[in-house]
Parts: structure tokens; sequence; C-alpha cells
């Protein structure tokens, strides 16, 4: 059976009156894509979500305190069940069992670091009915993980995934949660973070692969606002390797693509339409809404300049984390973005190469604090990146 775009956005709407059931709603696995305009069941999902600020409709939840604690003391790495491993059919969590073992027997998983438990319950009472488990809890330097694993021909859809451990998330009472156990000694609750765990080659990561060509670009934008990593897990031989599902280098290539798609145009692109009497310049005092419904397609009309001020911060933010050389096309798509039309973006912009900027930033940079047309906060970010530029190119 097949829906419209319309009926995909009724059952949304239905399903945010009670925010701890959204993932558990039996659209959000549906695959396909819609009887009518032929979109994506999970894109069509995911932007009604994010219309309805789906991180706000998540916060509301309340945590639930465990009188216990989460640390289960039966955690022993074995099998409790009698039953052969290959005859169950819990296979997830034999395969976060396997994991936790792995670990204990000094195996560090890359980027998620250390497995430190299997299976935390949620639940403080029988009265919270129909919660699930982490299924696995991990440990780098810097970050406690919760993971969300799929494994095998399960076949939920990476949407499923990421709303399942955000609202993990948001049940959990992080202080109890950390003090359960003596690993976590240090860390605070800010650096728990929220991961999903994916197969190579299964129905999950064919989605990512199909959101890092520019697809299920709705979906990249609920991932960013929930603050959830995808992990592949790739086999070989009985050896686990685990990499981020996109890089920090995709990731950065998606924010300026990203930013493109929402009316990009240049400094020098808009004066001249300006000029040609394409469009009416925008003057800095005008009412936005106003100038929104007089002149939807504008460049500066503000959902597209909102949107291209959104994914400039993201890049500006994901510039200031990078510990990897940009390669040389994606600086080149940087450099075009700096000169872009609104002046916000060319701030964020400026601010992210004062962190990733090359040499060969530096001619992009002088150009516009030459030409920097209106603002002197863009003037003083340009100068200082300029300035971060050149001391990096006479320390190389």
């Amino acid at each position: 059976m097949s829906y419209s775009k319309q009926e995909t956005i009724k059952m949304v709407m239905e399903s945010i009156k009670e925010p701890k059931w959204i993932y558990k709603g039996g659209f959000i696995n549906y695959r396909g894509k819609t009887s009518d305009s032929r979109e994506y069941y999970t894109e069509v999902t995911a932007k009604e979500l994010l219309n309805n600020n789906i991180l706000g409709l998540l916060q509301s939840i309340h945590e639930i305190v465990r009188a216990s604690g989460y640390r289960t003391n039966s955690h022993d790495g074995v099998v409790s069940t009698g039953i052969a491993p290959g005859s169950s059919n819990r296979i997830e969590e034999r395969y976060a069992l396997n994991m936790y073992n792995k670990s204990k027997d000094g195996i560090n998983f890359d980027e998620i670091g250390t497995i430190i438990d299997y299976q935390i319950p949620l639940k403080n009472s029988k009265a919270d009915l129909g919660l699930g488990k982490i299924d696995l809890i991990s440990k780098t330097q810097d970050y406690i993980w919760l993971h969300e694993l799929k494994i095998g021909k399960n076949k939920e859809t990476l949407l499923r995934c990421v709303l399942e451990i955000a609202t993990y998330y948001q049940l959990l009472s992080k202080s109890t949660f950390i003090n359960s156990y003596s690993e976590f000694k240090g860390y605070t609750v800010d650096k728990i973070k929220k991961g999903i765990l994916i197969q190579k080659g299964s129905s999950q990561a064919e989605e990512l692969e199909e959101m890092k060509s520019g697809k299920r670009e709705h979906l990249y934008d609920l991932m960013k606002i929930l603050d959830v990593e995808a992990f592949i897990i790739e086999e070989a031989d009985q050896h686990l390797t685990i990499h981020k599902g996109i890089s920090e280098i995709e990731s950065l290539q998606k924010m300026v693509n990203r930013l493109k798609s929402y009316s990009f145009c240049t400094i020098d692109e808009y004066l001249g339409m300006v000029a040609g009497g394409e469009i009416v310049k925008k003057e800095n005092l005008v009412d936005d809404i106003q100038f929104q419904l007089e002149n939807p397609s504008h460049p500066l009309a503000s959902d597209f300049r909102f949107g291209r001020i959104k994914y400039a911060d993201q890049i500006r933010d994901k510039a200031k984390k990078m510990k990897e050389n940009i390669p040389d096309e994606t600086l080149l798509n940087i450099h075009e973005i700096l000169f872009d039309c609104c002046a916000a973006v060319r701030l964020s912009i400026a601010q992210a190469l004062s962190y990733i900027g090359t040499e060969a930033s530096i001619p992009y940079l002088k150009r516009l604090l030459d030409e920097e047309p209106e603002s002197k906060m863009v003037r003083e970010g340009t100068r200082e990146a300029l300035s971060e530029c050149i001391t990096r190119t006479t320390v190389q």
C-alpha cells in the first residue's frame, strides 16, 4: 500500500502529539516514495519533523531516573540464556556482547573507542512500558557514546535509527548514568554523544551513501540538528573496524553544497542583477516578512538568507574542529561562498578560513578585505583570517 505526501504528513502530525513514541510510528519505517510527489517517505517525514521543531519536541521528554543506576552487575560478557549463540534470534544483542568481549580483550574500536557495557536498561519500574535498551555504550578520550546497533538483515530505516537513539538520549538520566560507571569518572553530561552503528552493505548504509551523493538532504539536516553520528562497521577475517559513515571532509562539503542550494549568489552577481533590473535591492531596514512575501525568489529573502547563514555557521563550527587537510576542490568551493551577497555568511566563512585556510586562501581574503561593501565586522573577521593564513604559511 502506498501513501500520498499529505497522508504521510498527517501521520507525522499525529505522532508528534506524543514525542516519546515518534520513533515507533510505523510510517517511520516506510521505504519507497509517496504515491503523488514521488519523494522518499523518510524525506517527507524528516522535513515535517524539522518544520515542527523535532529537537524541541524530544527535549520535552522527561528523563527516567533509574533508582538502582544503569550498570547491570550480571553483564560479564557471557551469554546467560543457556541457548547456543547461533540459535538465538536476538542477533543484535549477541553482536553487541561480542563487541564488548573484544574490548575486554584490549581491542579499541577506532572512532568509538572502548565498549564499556551493552543492553543498558532505561526502565525504572513496570510503569515504564514499551521502553527498550541502549544497545552499546563506549568511551573515547573525549566522549561517552550511546549507540543504536543495526546489523544483518535489519530493515529499519536510517530515520528510525536516528530517532530511536535521540529519544533514548532524552530518556536517560545523564548524571545518574555517569555516576553508574567508574569508567566515566571525570566526564561531564555534555560529553555524552549519540551514535548509530550500521554494517557496510546494509540497507541503512545504502541510505547513507545516497545521503552522501546529494539525496536525503532532510534526513541529513535532521541528523545534524539531533547531533547523531553514523558509524560503519566493516568485517574482515573476524576483525572489526569502525569508521564514520560521513567523514569530516564529506560532511564539510555537504554543508557547502547545502548552503549553495539556498539560492547562493555572490556580491557581484547580486549587484549585476540589481543593476539589470532583474531583482530589487534589499535595503538594510526593510521588514523581512514583507520583503519575503513580495520577493520570494530573491537571494536575500529570509528563507534563503537564513538557510545560507545556518550552513555558514555550521561550516565555521566544523572548520574549528577539523584536524585534517582540506582537499583543493572543497577549499575552492569555500573560497567561492566567501563572497556571498549576505554579510553574515561572509563573516562566518571568513572565520572558517581562519581555521582551515591555506596559502591558496590568501588572495581571496585580500580581495574581500579590499572589496567588502558594507560590514565592518566582515572586514575585521577577514583581516584576522588573513593574518592566521599568513602565519600558517610562514610556519610551514
